[in-house]
């Protein structure tokens, strides 16, 4: 099964300021969870702070989804991040994956691509996807767990290198996808800078990926 599904739900006025303006201008903000100089960063907003409040009640009423927050995903042009990951969320004292996120690019953008890597456990098993974003399954050719934390923001990444491509895909710039986040994905960059925004709602989705392509065809 793919990893994305594209949806019917245009991301025109969805955006209460200019993203690029304001977090290059001051990216170390209170917002910010990630910065590397020359390379990109990530910052979690409050949905009611980034979002046009039109725009989420069409989005909440078409998804049947409580918005809680939105995160910023900035590289620069050409930088290529050498690890994949999956997506997880502390909730209730615990470490959850998030099987699956609405993304969308600010620019039109072909040759930048989100990549998604085969997992090496049973990604059809709730109790497999739950070990793995609690950091269990750490891939056989690394020795350590490899988990990374930056600021407040807690990744489990593997080498790009030691994994093999499943999909690629470029992400819309006028309509909102929804992706598949609790198997290892990156983006392969091209050579523009790209700015990403998620729609995140904290432990809303099925665990299943198969379920959440079911509810939202």
């Amino acid at each position: 099964m793919r990893p994305y599904l594209e949806l019917d739900i245009p991301t025109e006025g969805a955006l209460q300021f200019d993203l690029k303006k304001e977090f290059l201008e001051f990216p170390l903000n209170m917002h910010n969870q990630m910065w590397l100089e020359g390379c990109g960063g990530v910052w979690q907003v409050p949905a009611n702070e980034l979002f046009d409040s039109n725009w989420l009640d069409i989005f909440e009423e078409r998804t049947r989804l409580k918005v809680d927050a939105g995160l910023v995903f900035y590289r620069e042009g050409g930088y290529q991040h050498a690890g994949a990951h999956i997506d997880v969320e502390p909730l209730h004292g615990k470490t959850l994956p998030v099987s699956g996120s609405f993304n969308w690019v600010l620019d039109k953008d072909y040759q930048s691509q989100m990549t998604w890597y085969e997992p090496w456990w049973n990604a059809e098993s709730q109790n497999d996807i739950e070990a793995a974003a609690q950091g269990k399954y750490p891939h056989p050719s690394v020795s350590a767990n490899s988990s990374e934390e930056h600021r407040s923001m807690l990744y489990q990444e593997t080498p790009i290198a030691l994994l093999k491509e499943t999909h690629a895909h470029s992400l819309a710039h006028d309509r909102l996808t929804l992706v598949r986040t609790s198997v290892p994905h990156s983006v392969r960059m091209g050579p523009k800078p790209r700015w990403s925004v998620t729609v995140r709602s904290w432990g809303s989705l099925p665990w299943s990926w198969t379920e959440c392509v079911e509810r939202f065809l």
